[in-house]
């Protein structure tokens, strides 16, 4: 499989896969700031912008009378369920790539389903829904090669082509920056990072610490996806992943390594009150 982000510009840029939520994405004020970072950061870097549809997807399924439940944070997708994510996401797909071309950036909109970008493995429990297991990531290069950034929407393609999957935009993204070699993943979200006990933001969760936040429940439901997701990725070499809030140029501070908002998910835990790597060594 060919390598995303080979666009042969400098050495030092970075590849970077950014994941907004469905409820940043439907806001207009946001989805405007997050634009004109990620055009920003597109002049230096090598960008993927990965979007869910979550509560814009709701709204039209209540207004459709469609039903809709959840199980461990993951939709429970019936064919019709399906076609309402389709619509929403495609819908939501296309605000992105309008409002980076206003900002002086072109953008191809596009699925996990097109081209076979990302193939998953359905969840029978979930109906229409699945796991995203692999990610064709030439699909990317070709578009960054263009000079355009990727909007990616959270479908993809199941094993035997027959179908096409609602996954979960977290999932995909980190399948994304897996294939893709990425240096850094960073998750858009309002919560603004993973809450602590004392309901504040924590600032460093090692992933040694993550099923201890999610067994205890203070990470739950989507989070807990989330933060399953970082800790699959890091083990995969990935080099930096952030959760930091929707703030105007905090993307190209988390680029830049500035200290920011949010929370840094780092590999590691902790024995005896001191931090432990990956490797068992103390960290630095």
């Amino acid at each position: 499989m060919r390598r995303i982000w080979s666009r042969g510009r400098k050495q030092a840029d970075m590849r970077i896969v950014v994941k907004v939520g469905g409820k940043e994405s439907a806001n207009d004020r946001l989805r405007h700031h997050i634009a004109r970072d990620i055009a920003g950061l597109f002049r230096d870097h090598s960008v993927v912008l990965v979007h869910g549809g979550g509560e814009p997807i709701d709204a039209m399924l209540d207004r459709l009378r469609i039903r809709s439940t959840f199980h461990q944070g993951r939709r429970v997708t019936s064919p019709e369920a399906r076609d309402v994510a389709v619509m929403v996401l495609g819908y939501l797909g296309k605000l992105w790539v309008r409002d980076l071309c206003f900002v002086g950036q072109h953008a191809m909109g596009i699925s996990g389903a097109d081209g076979g970008l990302l193939a998953a493995e359905r969840y029978k429990e979930l109906d229409m829904a699945g796991s995203p297991s692999a990610a064709r990531t030439w699909i990317l290069e070709d578009i960054m090669r263009s000079g355009m950034v990727p909007v990616v929407a959270s479908l993809a393609i199941d094993p035997e082509g027959n179908e096409i999957l609602n996954v979960n935009a977290d999932e995909a993204a980190a399948v994304i920056a897996i294939a893709g070699r990425a240096d850094l993943l960073v998750f858009v979200t309002e919560a603004g990072g993973i809450l602590g006990p004392s309901m504040k933001v924590l600032p460093v969760v090692r992933t040694g610490e993550a099923e201890g936040l999610i067994s205890n429940g203070t990470v739950r439901d989507g989070m807990a996806l989330k933060l399953r997701s970082c800790a699959k990725v890091l083990e995969q070499g990935i080099g930096q992943i952030a959760i930091v809030p929707p703030y105007p140029g905090i993307l190209r501070m988390v680029a830049e390594g500035k200290d920011t908002l949010g929370t840094r998910i780092v590999r590691g835990s902790l024995q005896n009150g001191q931090e432990v790597g990956i490797q068992g060594v103390q960290a630095p």
